[in-house]
């Protein structure tokens, strides 16, 4: 990170340094009039598992949760309001297999979730907030879809196993990335795919999140509440 910190634009930066990993930051994207319409949350998910009896992967800490919340907050009062948001960050969350079983989904799973060990709760804090549209992860090369869960749209970034390694099960899988566009100063969100298969073919358009699909799907917030206030409760 202080190595691509010296690059004149790049625009990441190591984030706080009491909380855990470095990459911990918010960038806000102005509108035509110089104020912030839409703000892009970045997390460092870690590799492994720090403590020695517990094996797999890491998590997404709870000072880095607390990190969120609270500059969430803060840019809300700033802004007088919240403002629609994507996130990023590497490891899945358990939510991305737990939503298998509940919610439909775009694109492939060829292979298995591979969650950090623990779930540290950055998902319920994201409903909770209400900001986050939807997030997007990596790690698994050979899982390339989405699923809206509890209103927040759960993406794989692409599939980039190469041949031979990662998606050797998955024969002629081709290597592809995922395109997000912002319209209407992030009112609408859309995501496709494009393969890198000699034709830079597009696959898998959807809309991830827009004002008025808000107003259609505003009969799935009850359960939303319902579900955020048994977390309180317990």
């Amino acid at each position: 990170m202080s190595v691509y910190e010296k690059y004149p634009n790049f625009l990441g930066e190591s984030g706080p340094s009491d909380i855990h990993g470095y990459g911990n930051y918010v960038l806000s994207i102005d509108g035509e009039m110089g104020s912030p319409v839409f703000n892009l949350w970045f997390f460092d998910s870690g590799d492994y598992s720090k403590f020695p009896s517990i094996d797999g992967y890491d998590w997404i800490w709870g000072d880095q949760i607390q990190w969120y919340v609270t500059t969430s907050k803060s840019l809300e009062s700033s802004n007088n309001s919240t403002l629609n948001s994507f996130a990023f960050f590497h490891i899945p969350l358990p939510e991305h297999e737990t939503m298998l079983l509940e919610v439909p989904i775009s694109g492939h799973q060829n292979e298995g979730v591979c969650h950090g060990s623990l779930n540290s709760g950055l998902f319920a804090s994201m409903v909770e907030r209400g900001e986050i549209k939807a997030a997007t992860v990596g790690h698994d090369h050979c899982n390339d879809y989405c699923g809206n869960y509890l209103g927040v749209d759960l993406c794989y970034g692409g599939g980039t196993g190469y041949d031979g390694y990662g998606c050797a099960d998955t024969p002629n899988w081709a290597r592809r990335s995922r395109i997000i566009e912002l319209q209407d100063y992030g009112q609408t969100i859309k995501s496709y795919k494009i393969l890198d298969d000699g034709h830079l073919t597009k696959i898998d358009e959807e809309v991830l999140f827009s004002e008025d699909k808000t107003k259609v799907d505003r009969r799935n917030r009850k359960r939303v509440e319902r579900i955020v206030k048994e977390i309180h409760e317990d």
